[in-house]
């Protein structure tokens, strides 16, 4: 029960850790070019 407890945590901290990669990678360039028009 514990290691899947522990399976669970770790795959949903890794998923997180790659949405937040991915929104840095998409939307810091994006929010920079939007700066640049005001």
């Amino acid at each position: 029960m514990y290691d899947i407890i522990t399976l669970t945590l770790f795959y949903i901290n890794k998923s997180i850790n790659e949405v937040f990669h991915y929104l840095n990678t998409i939307l810091v360039p994006f929010s920079q070019k939007y700066q640049k028009k005001k």
